[in-house]
């Protein structure tokens, strides 16, 4: 992205690209807002009519939406190709593995908007509003090297590449400067500063994207500039307070998530820390070298076991939020991740998390023996006492490690649109 234009400062509220009405008032994602749902795998009736399923928060009862598989955006079911990508302001983006094609679906309405087809796995999706209000942007992470590309959803004919594709890290290992694939992990986009905030796996890069006008998008935001965030050591959980829960994160997979508080300005880092191997006893399960597995022996389900939080100020420092999360309650999986005032809502709770499982995880379990979990690792996680809940019913491990069974795709968090 040679051309970018990079602007610093991270109170910059005047960029355009907010989303619109039909009366060209700007539109505010934080005026009107929804308890989100916990949408189920869906599946085929005997008429073969699609049914979408939805557990509402603090409910006992079960939506259920029949639609017509009009054939148009697909269909997430195995085996037919088809990839559930992300969910994002009421609508889900589905990627057919097939022919290329990428969909936005309103599984409310059945309204389905076809975007510029794309090659490789789909792995972030985010939306700067809904397709409906007008200025609305697409952004996705898409192929192995995760590139963040855009498009105007029902206007663009191709997507739109940003960002660079490599940066160097240092190599402590051979004392020297090693070029990697940068690989954006999340992405976010905030209404107030009408960014798109995204985060790489690699150096721990953020960065503020604004993409109003689709032919010339500009980095307005970037922090630190050609560096990693720092830690504001004051306020960081260093291993040697709890030698026990450091060798346990040491030996998890980490997923990053950026959330933003729109009401705060406050722009968070979640940390998810996942036993790869757990035991029924919750240890960590050593892998196996010395047979046909050669440390891959998944016959244990992974399982995420904590959540380390953390408030990015606007000079790049990451401060651990240590015993709260200032009543709010996250929402973290292959949705675009979000936060609400569990004040505001009484089902939520404080301070918890709320996450589901990703299929990156189910990937990276994944193996041609076995390959029978996945979907399962989805609860809330109350923050300040570090204990775990479930979202709805019990949790597929507390059944038994025989007993769990693959989901496919995994359940995920879907926010309906106030007007539907």
């Amino acid at each position: 992205m040679g051309n970018a234009v990079v602007r610093r400062g991270f109170c910059r509220l005047g960029g355009a690209g907010g989303c619109r009405n039909s009366g060209g008032r700007m539109m505010s994602s934080v005026s009107k807002r929804v308890s989100p749902w916990l949408m189920l795998p869906p599946s085929l009736d005997d008429t073969g009519n699609v049914e979408y399923k939805f557990h509402k928060l603090g409910s006992k009862i079960e939506q259920v939406y029949k639609k017509k598989d009009s054939g148009g955006g697909g269909f997430p079911l195995d085996g037919h190709g088809i990839q559930l990508a992300g969910s994002s302001h009421g609508w889900l983006a589905l990627y057919n593995q097939v022919n290329h094609d990428v969909f936005l679906v309103n599984p409310i309405t059945s309204r389905h908007i076809k975007l510029p087809p794309v090659k490789g796995v789909l792995s972030r999706f985010a939306l700067s509003c809904s397709p409906d209000d007008g200025d609305c942007r697409a952004m996705i992470s898409v192929g192995p090297t995760r590139r963040l590309v855009f498009c105007v959803p029902g206007r663009s004919t191709e997507w739109t590449p940003i960002g660079d594709l490599y940066c160097d890290r240092w190599n402590y290992r051979t004392q020297s400067s090693d070029t990697v694939m940068r690989e954006y992990e999340d992405v976010v986009y905030s209404s107030r500063h009408k960014l798109f905030f995204c985060i790489t796996r690699f150096k721990t890069e953020l960065e503020g994207w604004n993409v109003a006008d689709p032919l010339s998008p500009t980095m307005d935001w970037r922090v630190p500039h050609n560096e990693e965030l720092t830690f504001d050591r004051p306020h960081y959980p260093w291993p040697g307070e709890c030698e026990s829960e450091s060798d346990l994160k040491d030996q998890c997979w980490h997923l990053k998530y950026l959330v933003f508080d729109e009401q705060r300005d406050e722009l968070f880092l979640v940390v998810r820390h996942v036993n790869p191997r757990m035991r029924r006893d919750g240890s960590f399960a050593e892998g196996i070298y010395y047979s046909k597995f050669r440390g891959c022996d998944y016959s244990y389900p992974y399982k995420t076991v904590d959540f380390d939080v953390y408030k990015i100020d606007r000079k790049g420092k990451l401060r651990h939020m240590e015993t709260c999360l200032n009543g709010l309650a996250m929402f973290v999986g292959i949705n675009q991740s979000f936060a609400l005032p569990a004040s505001e809502f009484p089902e939520l709770k404080p301070n918890s998390i709320y996450f589901t499982d990703e299929k990156r995880l189910m990937l990276l379990s994944k193996s041609s023996v076995h390959n029978h979990f996945g979907g399962h690792d989805n609860g809330i996680f109350d923050y300040p006492y570090r204990i775990h809940s479930y979202c709805c019913g019990r949790c597929p491990l507390s059944l038994g490690y025989g007993r769990i069974k693959r989901i496919d795709p995994p359940p995920l968090w879907f926010t309906p649109l106030p007007n539907v």
